[in-house]
């Protein structure tokens, strides 16, 4: 679930400086404030058309905007602000019959830009592998391998949910998953020199079995590892992960966050590591995609941020240079 946002190649940056990322923060919340502050929507898809989970690629002066929808096919959309959006035509389902991805793109994706081409990984079922379009133009798109991603040990059940950041360092894609490892929900990485061969690595934060009381998680959807003044940190979201902190929530479904000194780790568990949460079952505030809890056509909607929101904006995560910092 989320918004991506590139400015240039990702061989000029790796994990941005925490005065850009703060700049792009702010200029997020800016638009989706003046936005939404009497409508509360920024941009819905025209009548019959669905709006699942979401993600943003800056491209120059450009903001595209990723969705999933029907048919398995990606909808589209382009603004110069953030706040009037232009729907584009939508990537259609570019499997066929008997393909391990036959129903389309049906899992969140991520865009990234590298050496001129976009890069877009998506998922298509459980407990499938991860698949990947390649464009010139963010127009004309094709599929890589069949399909690029597979789950491999040490990692079993979820396999979604892929971010990737370049690091021009050691010339290597470092990308962060949704999976488990020995039965206990984790945040899974890997690495890649071309996006498409990948070696898997111990995760950089597995869960203690969730309780209430202490620092378990069900899961951890859409992880974003991202330095801020120093530190690192991975947001990333879980619903029915109540704890003692949120009160009289039924479900604290919503976005969490996870701290470390360095970008290998270790991460732990802040005192209060939940950035904004929604009770009653909800998942208003969900990283990524924010919608409402029953849903028919084209319901899903990007929506108004609150006062507290510095790293999740509704419907938005963001990226610069191929940084996916999703939300």
């Amino acid at each position: 679930m989320g918004v991506q946002v590139i400015a240039k190649d990702t061989t000029q940056a790796t994990l941005a400086p925490a005065r850009l990322k703060l700049a792009r923060w702010l200029l997020v919340m800016a638009g989706l404030i003046v936005s939404t502050a009497t409508a509360g929507t920024v941009f819905v898809p025209k009548r019959g058309e669905w709006m699942w989970d979401t993600w943003v690629l800056q491209n120059g002066e450009d903001y595209h905007l990723f969705f999933l929808s029907k048919d398995g096919g990606l909808g589209r959309a382009e603004s110069k602000d953030l706040i009037h959006w232009t729907q584009l035509p939508m990537i259609p389902n570019l499997a066929k019959k008997g393909d391990w991805d036959e129903k389309g793109m049906l899992l969140t994706g991520s865009t990234v830009k590298h050496n001129g081409k976009y890069y877009l990984s998506y998922g298509s079922k459980h407990p499938e592998p991860l698949g990947l379009l390649v464009s010139d133009d963010l127009k004309n798109w094709s599929r890589m391998g069949d399909p690029v991603l597979p789950r491999n040990e040490p990692y079993t059940q979820d396999w979604r949910d892929l971010s990737n950041y370049w690091d021009p360092v050691r010339k290597l894609w470092d990308g962060y998953l949704c999976s488990r490892y020995k039965g206990l929900p984790c945040v899974a990485h890997i690495s890649s020199p071309d996006l498409l061969s990948c070696s898997y690595h111990e995760p950089v934060f597995v869960s203690e079995p969730y309780t209430r009381d202490n620092n378990g998680f069900v899961e951890f959807e859409v992880p974003d590892v991202f330095e801020l003044d120093g530190k690192y940190y991975i947001a990333f979201s879980s619903i029915r992960s109540r704890k003692n902190l949120t009160s009289g929530r039924e479900d604290a479904a919503g976005t969490w966050y996870l701290m470390a000194d360095k970008k290998e780790g270790p991460f732990h568990v802040p005192s209060n590591p939940l950035l904004m949460g929604t009770g009653m079952g909800r998942i208003d505030h969900y990283q990524g995609a924010e919608k409402p809890r029953f849903f028919r056509g084209a319901a899903y909607r990007l929506r108004r941020p609150t006062i507290n929101q510095t790293i999740v904006f509704g419907g938005y995560r963001c990226a610069a240079n191929g940084n996916n910092n999703r939300r």
